[in-house]
């Protein structure tokens, strides 16, 4: 796990290269603490700072290259099948000096081209320079797992590439000061979409896609390409005991299987633990690995776990927690989020973020990783993309039950929908409020876009992305991996561990397993109103009872309600009275009124949609008025 960065630029010496680059860098020290690397020929420069995990001696030093130097490469992530590409190279000649994943890159790109990412297993942003070809290749991981920005800028003629793990180092070295990228504030401000699309907030700076290279020449041409795709089935299937038994070992085969490859490494991990059914198989299933002594692994087989806590039972999931660690006897932590804590590390936590996000919950997040640091551990496991691939979010059996209506499903939608109706904690696990941005013209009824300043909804009047069920149900499954959920939730992840060098891994948001489930029929995933079916079935045994029954749902939450009608309003209010930039984007009379509404109980709107304003006032005056710190 490290912080890469680089620029390609034919007008620069090796020294101004140099300094760029090691400026680039200042900015992500916090990625990478144990190392750091930067190597010029004055048309490209690289560099990395390096957070160890495989190979720890100097060997696995980056900027790396093959032995005539003609290949030079810096990688952030893990590569977790290189003991296997590393094993097939050597059978095909080639010769290797470090027993890190970063040295297999050179050499599968030597031997497959630029197609050899199609081969990696793992999550990854890598930066890679062909001297003879003078060919500069950006490449990231299916998911977007790991972040790589990047930015152009042509000046008489000639091209100037920056990229980087951050944006903030490009802002630093950028030519142009930060200046908002407004539809991408309008999709937030509107809908509450986050990381939905390769801009970001920043104009000029965007995201390399996930499952996407770009290749970048001397002469400043671009191409991008797609190299991973998926789709999800459609089909509703037809249960079996036989099928089932079947469907639930093959499961339990591959995720024990993408478990065992994230257990991978040279230091000892630990992982986070909710309470919830996901981060609880995670850790069941590598104490499972731990016990039988199958895991690549310094890790003894009682896992560290780290779990946020609240006073306030109904937010609170100890209990679950606690089942796990018994069943496991794993070493326990707990961390307790406050309010004041929250408004007091905000700078920092935005800081890091680097974009506006979407809740508080993202906090309880952040002190998890803090505690995580202090322990020592420098890899984490994390439970993150189960709801996506296996239909975790209440609002897909609602979707669900719209499909089944549609395609004539009507005796399974009647079975499903009174299994549904009789589960009282399906229904109180639901946010109806928020669930109105789901309903199409429905939600209108709350006056959420009126908030929005008028100007800026006529400007991106055609700018509507439908978030409910307008197609097909495969689809839209499809659209929460790729764009509307998981996405967003992995660059929070990404953000807040390596603020505290820590490098997190999500075993659910592996491509062998998540093909293996999106190929799966709908009834494997939903059933007799429980979620993730085959998660539960297979995993039967390793889960703690409680935690296969569990309907009830939290994540990482906080009392977000009770945070922002009592310690959050007041600095809510203030940031309002004082914005200097929501006027450019909001109706702020209509919004502070509404906010006030909302205080007494007395509005239909989200309290998401008040702290989306709250933020992007407060990620302005950091980012586009402020100092970037480093």
């Amino acid at each position: 796990m490290c912080g890469i960065a680089g620029i390609l630029s034919i007008q620069r010496t090796e020294y101004e290269l140099t300094e760029i680059v090691s400026k680039m860098l200042n900015y992500m020290h916090h990625r990478g603490p144990d190392d750091i690397g930067i190597w010029t020929d004055g048309r490209v420069g690289l560099g990395n700072c390096r957070l160890s995990i495989l190979d720890l001696s100097e060997a696995g030093h980056q900027p790396m290259a093959n032995a005539d130097q003609s290949l030079w490469v810096v990688q952030n992530g893990e590569i977790y099948n290189f003991d296997e590409l590393r094993y097939e190279l050597i059978q095909a000649g080639f010769a290797f000096r470090s027993n890190c994943d970063t040295e297999v890159l050179i050499y599968a790109y030597a031997y497959w081209g630029v197609e050899f990412v199609r081969y990696l297993r793992g999550m990854f942003a890598i930066a890679l320079w062909d001297g003879k070809l003078e060919k500069l290749l950006l490449a990231r991981d299916r998911f977007g797992i790991k972040p790589l920005c990047y930015c152009v800028e042509r000046q008489n003629g000639s091209l100037r590439l920056l990229f980087a793990s951050e944006i903030k180092p490009i802002l630093a070295v950028q030519s142009v000061s930060p200046q908002p990228n407004l539809s991408v504030v309008y999709d937030f401000l509107s809908q509450g979409l986050l990381d939905h699309t390769y801009e970001t907030f920043f104009q000029g700076i965007y995201k390399i896609p996930s499952a996407h290279y770009m290749v970048i020449d001397r002469q400043g041409q671009i191409q991008l390409s797609r190299y991973w795709d998926f789709e999800v089935n459609p089909d509703v299937g037809n249960a079996s005991k036989e099928k089932d038994r079947r469907t639930a070992d093959s499961f339990r085969e591959v995720f024990l299987n993408s478990v065992w490859y994230h257990l991978v490494s040279d230091v000892p991990v630990g992982s986070c633990l909710s309470g919830g059914l996901d981060s609880s198989a995670v850790v069941c299933a590598a104490n499972h690995l731990l016990r039988a002594r199958d895991a690549r692994t310094p890790t003894s087989e009682h896992i560290s776990t780290f779990t946020s806590c609240f006073e306030d039972p109904r937010y609170d999931e100890r209990r679950y927690a606690e089942e796990v660690v018994e069943k496991t006897e794993a070493i326990a932590h707990f961390t307790f989020p406050k309010p004041e804590g929250f408004i007091e590390e905000l700078p920092q936590l935005l800081h890091y973020q680097e974009e506006p996000f979407a809740g508080t919950s993202i906090y309880a997040q952040w002190c998890l990783m803090r505690d995580i640091h202090q322990s020592g551990l420098k890899v984490v496991l994390d439970g993150q993309g189960g709801d996506e691939t296996l239909l975790g979010y209440g609002k897909f059996y609602l979707f669900y039950l719209q499909w089944l209506a549609q395609q004539g499903r009507y005796r399974t939608f009647l079975h499903e929908a009174m299994s549904v109706s009789l589960s009282p904690k399906f229904w109180r696990g639901l946010d109806l409020k928020h669930g109105f941005r789901y309903m199409g013209r429905f939600s209108e009824l709350t006056g959420e876009g009126n908030l929005v300043n008028s100007s800026l909804r006529v400007q991106f009047a055609d700018r509507q992305p439908k978030v409910g069920l307008s197609d097909d149900l495969a689809s839209r499954i499809k659209l929460d991996i790729t764009k509307y959920s998981l996405p967003v939730l992995l660059r929070y992840e990404d953000k807040n561990s390596m603020a505290f060098s820590v490098e997190s891994r999500v075993p659910f948001v592996d491509h062998v397993l998540v093909e293996q489930v999106a190929a799966l029929p709908l009834n494997q995933k939903l059933r007799k109103g429980v979620t993730k079916f085959v998660l539960r079935e297979g995993l039967k045994g390793l889960l703690p009872e409680a935690i296969y029954r569990r309907r009830s749902k939290m994540g990482f939450v906080t009392p977000e309600d009770v945070w922002f009608r009592g310690v959050l309003a007041p600095e809510m209010e203030r940031t309002f009275m004082t914005a200097h930039f929501l006027p450019e984007w909001a109706d702020l009379s209509r919004l502070k009124e509404a906010f006030a509404l909302y205080r007494k109980g007395r509005s239909l709107l989200s309290r998401s949609v008040f702290f989306r304003y709250f933020i992007m006032e407060k990620w302005a005056r950091m980012f586009l008025e402020g100092s970037l710190g480093s």
